[in-house]
């Protein structure tokens, strides 16, 4: 199997199988800080290993252009798998828990607000806007996909560079 797919699928499903032990445990715990960070590591340690891999497949040497290429297919593949989730999850099996992750987030926003002590009139114009937005609507969740790929685009930029290995001219 091809080395980026490979790790694509791999990531993809760790991705998936974190989220459903999430749902699992509280899915209100999907919207809580900590629940960005966790994923984030475990991103980063696959693809770090992915690109070391990668390097260890190519005689111990990787050229800078094929260590980011590689690990931005990863990302790709691995994003697709989680956004196909994401909407099943999210428009076909449980709108509801949308719905109710929704108002946690509108929740959360407006009690962040109140306690920077910002004007009741900016809070009331933001949890309006918040309210016709939902970030679980398909849209929303491709438009999502689309900043994830953005964001890992300088990741792919970094893992990269810690993984080439320029081989030596002269041997």
């Amino acid at each position: 199997m091809n080395h980026n797919l490979k790790y694509g699928l791999a990531l993809g499903l760790i991705n998936v199988a974190l989220s459903l032990a999430i749902l699992l445990i509280d899915y209100h715990l999907l919207t809580s800080t900590w629940f960005g960070v966790l994923p984030l590591i475990i991103n980063i340690a696959v693809l770090v290993v992915a690109g070391y891999e990668l390097r260890k497949l190519h005689g111990g040497y990787l050229p800078f252009k094929e260590a980011f290429v590689s690990t931005f297919l990863i990302i790709v593949i691995a994003g697709a798998i989680s956004l196909l989730y994401n909407i099943l999850v999210f428009t076909v099996f449980s709108p509801e828990m949308a719905d109710a992750l929704h108002q946690d987030v509108i929740d959360r926003t407006a009690g962040m607000m109140e306690g920077f002590g910002a004007d009741d009139t900016l809070i009331d114009q933001t949890i309006a806007d918040l309210e016709t937005n939902n970030p679980y609507s398909i849209g929303n969740l491709m438009v999502g996909y689309g900043y994830s790929l953005i964001l890992g685009l300088v990741l792919a930029l970094i893992i990269g560079a810690i993984v080439k290995k320029k081989q030596p001219e002269f041997e």
